[in-house]
C-alpha cells in the first residue's frame, strides 16, 4: 500500500498544489505565502546554506546527473517486456515533473500570484508616448555620461572585473534590503546571487542570469560584462525576495543600483535602464537613434560594443 502511495505521491502533490494556487486569491497568497511561509523558509534555508562557498546549483546538477544515470542503468537492466518498461519510464518522468513542479511552486512560484508591487505602492502605470520616451532617453543618457565620468581612472580605458567592488554581493544585499524595508516588504534571510561557470552556460539559453527556487539562489553567468553584473545580480536577488515579474525585478534592480556609492554599480544600474530605452527608441525612429548613438562619448560606445 505504502509503495503504491509513494509511487504516485509527487504527481498527486503537484496536482493539489496547482489546485491550491488556482483557488487562492492574490490577497491570500500575499498574506499567507509571500509574507508568511516564504520569509520563514527563506530564513531557515539561508541559515543552513549561507556558508557554502560555491553555487548550490553545482550540487543540483551533480545530483540530477547521478540520478539520471542510475535510473537509466536500472531501466536498461530491467528484464520486463518493453511495454512494461515504457510504462515505468513514463511514470518516472511524471514523478520527476511532479517533484520539480511541486517544489518550484512551494519554494517560490506562488509569488507570481501575489499582489502586484505597483498596486501595493500605489503606482499608476502608463504606457510611454514617443515624446516621453525620447525625453526619458535624453535624460537617462545625461545621467549615464555623468556616471561614467565618476569612475576614477577609467575615462580612456575599458572597464573590467577589477573595477567591481570586492564585496559587490553584500553591498547589493544591504541596498536591496534597505529598499524593501522602506516599502514594508519582508527582508528575512540573506539571498545570494553568485557567478556561475563555465562562462556562457546561461547565455546559451539567452539568459544572463537566473534564480532557481530548488537551490534558493540567484545566478549570474560569469561571461556577463562587468558593467552588467551589478544590475543582473540585483535583479536575481530581487527574485529571491519574493518577486516573480521580470519587469518588477528590473525596476527594483535599477532603484537599488542608483542608490550605491560605488560609481560602477551606479553606472550599471543606469546602463541597465538606458538599454531598454535605447531599444525602444531605435524601434520608433532608427535614424534619430543612430544619430543619438553617434553623439555618445567614445568610452560609453566602447562599453556597449564590448
Amino acid at each position: 500500500m505504502w509503495k503504491q502511495f509513494f509511487k504516485y505521491f509527487w504527481i498527486g502533490a503537484f496536482l493539489l498544489t496547482l489546485l491550491i494556487r488556482a483557488v487562492s486569491s492574490p490577497a491570500a497568497i500575499e498574506h499567507w505565502y509571500s509574507r508568511g511561509f516564504f520569509p520563514a523558509y527563506r530564513s531557515a534555508w539561508d541559515l543552513l546554506t549561507g556558508v557554502v562557498p560555491f553555487p548550490l546549483v553545482y550540487l543540483l546538477v551533480f545530483w540530477l546527473f547521478f540520478m539520471g544515470v542510475l535510473r537509466l542503468y536500472r531501466w536498461l537492466g530491467d528484464d520486463r517486456r518493453l511495454v512494461a518498461k515504457l510504462g515505468s519510464l513514463l511514470l518516472g518522468v511524471l514523478q520527476f515533473v511532479g517533484l520539480a513542479g511541486t517544489l518550484f511552486i512551494w519554494l517560490w512560484g506562488f509569488n507570481y500570484k501575489r499582489i502586484p508591487l505597483e498596486e501595493q505602492l500605489g503606482l499608476v502605470l502608463k504606457p510611454m508616448t514617443d515624446t516621453v520616451l525620447i525625453q526619458s532617453y535624453e535624460a537617462t543618457t545625461a545621467k549615464l555620461i555623468d556616471a561614467r565620468l565618476r569612475i576614477a581612472g577609467a575615462a580612456d580605458r575599458p572597464l573590467n572585473d577589477g573595477d567591481l567592488p570586492s564585496d559587490l554581493e553584500a553591498q547589493l544585499r544591504v541596498l536591496l534590503e534597505s529598499w524593501l524595508a522602506a516599502h514594508d516588504y519582508p527582508t528575512d534571510g540573506e539571498v545570494r546571487a553568485l557567478l556561475v561557470k563555465p562562462k556562457g552556460v546561461l547565455m546559451r539559453f539567452s539568459s544572463s542570469g537566473v534564480y532557481l527556487p530548488w537551490v534558493g539562489e540567484g545566478h549570474v553567468d560569469a561571461a556577463v560584462h562587468p558593467i552588467q553584473i551589478p544590475f543582473v545580480m540585483a535583479h536575481e536577488m530581487a527574485h529571491g525576495y519574493c518577486f516573480g515579474n521580470e519587469g518588477i525585478c528590473n525596476f527594483i534592480a535599477y532603484l537599488v543600483c542608483i542608490q550605491s556609492d560605488d560609481p560602477l554599480v551606479l553606472y550599471s544600474g543606469i546602463m541597465g535602464y538606458w538599454r531598454y530605452l535605447a531599444g525602444d527608441y531605435r524601434q520608433i525612429n532608427p535614424d534619430a537613434y543612430a544619430a543619438a548613438y553617434e553623439a555618445l562619448p567614445e568610452a560609453i560606445k566602447g562599453d556597449l560594443q564590448d
